[in-house]
């Protein structure tokens, strides 16, 4: 059984020591929640039968470490590689997007995004283990993510190879990804427009975003009558939208369709780009969240 206040301590303990180490060079730290039970228990048991223990999974707890130079980044990664929890773990318990593949990394993703991930091994009292995941990334990276990683999350559910104008090319994305993307995806759209990133192609996707995603509530008067914008051309007025419930499906089988697949992935290149240019112009020097939890 999973005791988390024993996880978030003895796993809090190790990014406290690590952030220690390089003092002046880390902005800060990001942790996500941990994994809920119910998603927990669709890991252990995908593909219908259980297929690893609670101990084994990866991602229980999550965080990131943002670096302000790719120097300390990478002593931060040799740092990391002297610990137990990490030696008691193999060599594929790191993977480096910082270190070229003829160099034995991964190298970046297609989209230019980078990124250090270490798997740990968190030992509790009583004999419990967890592994946990912790990530190095610098500054500029992180913001790029924010808002090029969404429209890379829906092009990798094409598969490898995707291509809109290739045949059988449809996406479909699930309901409860399409509950979390939607209002991400808008908000990339929304960033990219304002700084000029590739701001018509973004345009075309916040079209296909509101228009698959989302669902207008149009206003109505206080007598119920529904307004319009126009009584010649009789336009509803949009008073706000809402999510759609469900699964959602891109199909590319017009020229429209194509080039707003195109702009998707051409919009999370471009925000990666950006943002790793962006961010060279800053210098981060005290983190302003370390040591606040624990």
């Amino acid at each position: 059984m999973l005791m988390p206040w024993r996880l978030i301590a003895s796993w809090g303990r190790f990014i406290n020591h690590v952030a220690r180490e390089f003092p002046g060079v880390v902005a800060g730290i990001r942790q996500a929640p941990l994994k809920r039970r119910s998603d927990a228990k669709k890991k252990l048991f995908r593909g219908g039968h259980r297929s690893k223990d609670v101990e084994d999974l990866k991602d229980i707890a999550r965080a990131t470490i943002e670096f302000d130079t790719l120097e300390a980044l990478l002593a931060a990664r040799e740092f990391i590689k002297t610990k137990r929890s990490f030696k008691d773990l193999d060599h594929t318990a790191l993977k480096d997007r910082y270190t070229p593949v003829r160099a034995g990394g991964l190298g970046p993703t297609d989209q230019g995004y980078q990124d250090i991930k270490f798997f740990l091994l968190m030992k509790l009292d009583g004999g419990r283990r967890h592994i946990v995941e912790l990530q190095l990334n610098l500054v500029g990276a992180l913001m790029a993510k924010d808002v090029g990683h969404p429209f890379y999350d829906v092009v990798r559910l094409g598969g490898t190879g995707w291509d809109p104008r290739l045949p059988n090319s449809d996406i479909l994305i699930p309901s409860d990804v399409a509950q979390k993307i939607g209002s991400k995806l808008l908000h990339a759209c929304h960033e990219c427009i304002h700084r000029s990133v590739e701001p018509e192609k973004a345009r075309i996707v916040k079209s296909m975003v509101k228009r698959k995603f989302f669902r207008p509530v149009y206003a109505r008067y206080a007598d119920g009558r529904p307004m319009f914008d126009d009584n010649r051309n009789r336009n509803r007025v949009v008073d706000r939208y809402e999510p759609r419930v469900g699964s959602v499906r891109l199909t590319f089988t017009t020229p429209a369709d194509v080039e707003m697949g195109l702009a998707l992935s051409e919009v999370s290149c471009a925000a990666y780009s950006y943002y790793n240019a962006y961010s060279r112009q800053y210098r981060y020097r005290t983190a302003n969240n370390i040591h606040d939890w624990w």
